[in-house]
């Protein structure tokens, strides 16, 4: 909960421009251009996401994930993720 909250205070997601790449197999991110992914997983099975950039997992809904993230970003089922990038 912590580091939603720490999260929520930087200007960057809820106020920053952002583009999104949504695909049909149940794939969301939300590029924020100020340094932030949003991605989600709607689906029963593992998705991987291409990154522009190196990143490093802030926080994961099943809160167990805080790993650097290099090229590919491997989300579990059911799983949002917010990724610092850069």
């Amino acid at each position: 909960m912590k580091h939603l909250l720490r999260l929520r205070q930087d200007p960057a997601l809820p106020h920053g421009r952002y583009r999104t790449h949504q695909e049909a197999n149940g794939l969301y991110a939300d590029f924020r251009r100020e340094g932030f992914l949003i991605a989600l997983n709607f689906t029963d099975r593992e998705k991987a996401l291409d990154l522009p950039q190196e990143g490093r997992v802030a926080l994961s809904t099943h809160l167990d994930r805080e790993e650097a993230v290099r090229h590919t970003l491997r989300l579990r089922p059911h799983e949002g993720v917010v990724v610092r990038l850069g």
